[in-house]
């Protein structure tokens, strides 16, 4: 039974008395009016009545004296009362939408639909933005299975109303019914999001992922509404929820040994060994089972990433976003898949759905940074960089790469700056790395720091001895300052390592031309 909502009027939006304010018998109808709102909060439905009626025989053209009554008619059970009730209230005030709203549910409940709908239709055209008279017709349509319309309705009452819970229960119901259960699971999800506690949405959202065969979603769903307060309804789809997923379990078990969600996890578990084959075996398996679980398309497109199958895991990706258009991470990684195959443009377009989806995947920023820098965007890569260190002030890499835009750039003093704070977080963690030691001592070369940028390639050197590219910095360094000597050592060092590796040779050829 749907609970008609309140009227509210210039009377109720005064606060309710406390009951020492009616010690005395009420002697006019505002008080009795009063005295029966505060009756019926507290659920003295009967009370609530006669004090109604008091008000009634007091002022008979109390339009809200009729309306409340008929609330705790309906309320009662005592249908015929109440639309007696409801008639009265529409002939004193034909403008009233609630009233209009009031009775339409009481019909509804009725079975009345066509009563109904003209009673709702009535509420919307006197108030337009009338969101639960809007949520009450898509009721109607969804009892009715027009189901267009139902999703019409209830999306007009969350665009008037953007945290209306039932109506996005309402457009949960109605999408699943449909079978679109990506649609569903959005909007019992958007439910959840403003009611955490909201039993109805986890049980739907639970019977969603039990359609898509994803049996331990289902079994998770909807034992997390048991937590709450069910109404015996609710109950019993929940338990039903959870005996069909766990049923059903064992006949996947029975036939192939393992659940999808079993050869999905042995995957996952593959896949933190590098064990990448056999990690596609076990996807291959999982979908086999069941085609449309989406993890597993996401996972196998893992596996390709990482064996540098750009092409094969871009395809799973995006069956993958087909079956789960919020997936951010698979729009991650069909975007750094994208990347690899120099396709920046696509790359960026998954980068920024990623984002949108969540702002908080800092892998993104980075990723999408690197883009911009192929695409010759450095101040947009500078800015992402810049993002991914405030989500993480630890990330070397991002200090590292931002760097190296900014040295790009030809700001080489931030790039100092950030090439300092990559090799402090590196060395905080792990052990230090030659390319940041070599990457600042180019700064400091350009910035003319001729002392420091020995010292780092010479670092570099240590970390790296067989680094061609160095020993060519600091030759370079050293022929600035007009030292031939070391810089030809170096020079020559670095053509041994890399015979192909012209810039160690250009400049040998210079000191060359100086009869040094």
């Amino acid at each position: 039974m749907k609970q008609i909502t309140l009227i509210t009027t210039l009377f109720s939006i005064l606060a309710i008395l406390p009951l020492a304010t009616f010690a005395q018998q009420p002697t006019t109808a505002n008080e009795w009016f009063k005295l029966g709102n505060q009756q019926r909060a507290d659920r003295k439905l009967e009370d609530a009545i006669k004090s109604y009626s008091e008000c009634i025989r007091l002022n008979s053209d109390q339009w809200e004296c009729y309306g409340n009554r008929a609330i705790s008619y309906a309320a009662l059970k005592k249908n015929n009362e109440a639309l007696a009730d409801f008639y009265k209230a529409i002939q004193l005030k034909p403008t009233e939408s609630t009233i209009y709203n009031n009775r339409g549910n009481l019909l509804t409940n009725l079975g009345r639909y066509e009563d109904a709908k003209a009673d709702l239709l009535k509420a919307v055209e006197l108030n337009p933005n009338y969101a639960k008279a809007y949520k009450n017709l898509g009721d109607i349509y969804k009892e009715l299975n027009y189901h267009e319309k139902a999703v019409s309705y209830f999306a007009k009452a969350v665009e008037i109303d953007p945290k209306y819970v039932s109506a996005y229960n309402g457009l949960g119901i109605t999408y699943s019914e449909m079978n679109q259960f990506e649609k569903a699971i959005a909007n019992y999800s958007k439910a959840i999001e403003l009611d955490p506690r909201n039993a109805q949405a986890y049980v739907g959202r639970g019977i969603v992922y039990s359609s898509l065969k994803k049996f331990t979603e289902a079994i998770a769903e909807c034992t997390k509404a048991k937590e709450f307060n069910l109404n015996q309804q609710q109950t019993e789809k929940a338990n039903s929820c959870i005996s069909w997923a766990e049923s059903q379990m064992a006949k996947v078990k029975a036939a192939t040994g393992k659940t999808p969600d079993e050869f999905a996890l042995a995957g996952v578990n593959q896949i933190k060994k590098n064990e990448f084959n056999e990690a596609i075996n076990s996807f291959n398996e999982c979908l086999r089972i069941d085609p449309k679980y989406s993890d597993c398309y996401y996972g196998h497109g893992l596996a390709n990433l990482n064996l540098n199958k750009f092409n094969e895991a871009i395809m799973e990706f995006t069956k993958s976003i087909s079956l789960d258009s919020k997936y951010a991470n698979a729009y991650f990684y069909r975007g750094k898949s994208y990347n690899s195959l120099e396709k920046y443009t696509e790359a960026l377009a998954d980068f920024n759905k990623a984002l949108e989806l969540n702002p908080e995947l800092e892998e993104v920023y980075n990723s999408r940074a690197e883009a911009y820098i192929y695409t010759g965007k450095l101040p947009e890569a500078i800015a992402d960089y810049t993002k991914a260190i405030e989500i993480d002030d630890e990330d070397y890499m991002a200090y590292y790469n931002r760097g190296e835009a900014y040295r790009m750039m030809g700001k080489n003093a931030e790039a100092v700056a950030d090439y300092t704070s990559a090799i402090d977080n590196r060395i905080g963690r792990d052990s230090a790395d030659a390319d940041l030691f070599f990457s600042r001592g180019k700064a400091y070369t350009n910035l003319k720091k001729y002392k420091e940028a020995i010292e780092d390639f010479t670092e570099a050197i240590r970390l790296n001895p067989k680094d061609e590219y160095s020993y060519t910095g600091r030759g370079i360094v050293y022929f600035e300052q007009k030292q031939f000597q070391q810089a030809k050592a170096d020079l020559e060092k670095a053509s041994q390592l890399n015979p192909d590796y012209k810039l160690a040779k250009e400049f040998l050829a210079k000191i060359a031309a100086l009869g040094k």
